[in-house]
């Protein structure tokens, strides 16, 4: 039926009915990740990190103690105040979730080309 819980559905996926009798697949990509680059996450970094995550239709978030802010706005991301060691999630929701949470995790694994 539409709307209940499909026990065969992957872990990171939700079936949403979108209208009578269509359902539609809403992706989740959740990977942890940590500020490896001397510098943190300045101004260079946020901006290669919304440039990155804008390319992407799903929504990207970066979450740090709980709390997630957008991946596509720069000063959301300058008011973590992420400096080198910090551990952050990166979770992505919609059609291209996991190619977008990729996307994102290589900036943090290439210290934003910074070293």
């Amino acid at each position: 039926m539409i709307g209940e819980k499909n026990t065969g559905a992957r872990a990171d996926s939700q079936r949403i009915p979108i209208h009578a009798g269509r359902i539609s697949i809403v992706k989740r990509a959740v990977i942890d990740v940590t500020v490896s680059n001397a510098m943190g996450l300045h101004a260079r970094p946020a901006s290669l990190l919304v440039r990155t995550a804008s390319r992407f239709h799903s929504d990207v978030s970066l979450v740090k103690d709980g709390e997630p802010v957008n991946c596509k706005s720069v000063l959301a991301l300058m008011m973590l105040s992420a400096g080198m060691g910090t551990p952050l999630q990166i979770i992505a929701e919609g059609e291209d979730a996991e190619e977008a949470a990729g996307a994102v995790e290589k900036l943090f694994l290439d210290k934003f080309g910074e070293e």
